[in-house]
């Protein structure tokens, strides 16, 4: 009857040894994963971080009022952008027909614009690509010529015979041409606002930038020759009435991709 119940106090305690073998297992076990887990999750982090660096680059092409160009872009966080960009405008235009006053004339024109700009973007909101900008750009080109000559003869005086051609002929190789040149500070401020971030968070993106260049007054040249020498008397007033041309418009769109 001892040995019974013995053998019952035996059977009802093993269960209980068992489970405690089996929750010591199991801590171990826990342990042991938690320590192999750990150099996991740095070797994840990792590659995560450089993700993330590498997501803050991108390169645009632009296109726009001030020619073509290229742009860095770089993403310091979701309010603040920095880039850095190229833009050129060649246009050269020969033997332009105008007619001024009834006197045929022909005019060249050569614009030269060229400049590296620094921009500084901000996003007041950053689930949006709405920003304002404000930079600093330095002109390498900033000049335009036009020089004029007249495209046909000068008759003065009336020989009476009712040809409408008067007694004297003056070629325009006789008469000259005036040469009139604009050119503005090295050194602008820029000011604007747009639509797209510098670093987009796809692959491509679309932008559109619209602003002004603070240029100041532009300096004005005027040359004349031949009979038309005293033309360039007229500067200091030509001058004058650049006066107030101080801003340059900028409209600019731009395909950004990130690197």
């Amino acid at each position: 009857m001892k040995q019974a119940s013995t053998l019952t106090t035996f059977l009802f305690v093993l269960p209980f040894f068992s489970f405690a073998q089996d929750a010591d297992s199991e801590e171990s076990t826990s342990e042991q994963n938690i320590d192999i887990s750990a150099p996991a999750q740095e070797v994840v982090i990792t590659p995560l971080a450089n993700m993330e660096k590498k997501q803050r680059h991108a390169i645009a092409v632009d296109f726009g009022a001030q020619g073509v160009g290229l742009d860095y872009g770089y993403s310091l966080n979701r309010h603040f952008a920095v880039h850095l960009g190229y833009m050129m405008l060649p246009v050269s235009i020969e033997d332009y027909a105008y007619d001024f006053q009834g006197t045929k004339t022909q005019m060249d024109i050569n614009v030269k614009f060229s400049h590296m700009a620094l921009k500084f973007d901000y996003y007041p909101f950053s689930w949006s690509g709405f920003k304002l900008m404000a930079g600093v750009a330095y002109f390498i080109d900033n000049e335009a010529d036009v020089n004029i000559r007249l495209d046909e003869s000068i008759y003065f005086g009336d020989d009476g015979d009712g040809d409408g051609f008067g007694d004297f002929e003056f070629t325009p190789d006789e008469i000259g041409n005036i040469d009139v040149g604009v050119d503005w500070d090295a050194f602008n401020p820029y000011f604007g606002f747009g639509f797209g971030r510098a670093v987009p968070d796809g692959f491509m993106d679309f932008g559109m930038d619209m602003g002004m260049f603070y240029m100041g007054s532009p300096n004005v040249t005027v040359d004349a020759t031949k009979m038309l020498e005293d033309t360039a008397q007229e500067e200091e007033q030509l001058q004058s009435n650049f006066t107030d041309y101080k801003w340059l418009p900028q409209l600019n769109f731009r395909i950004s991709f990130r690197l």
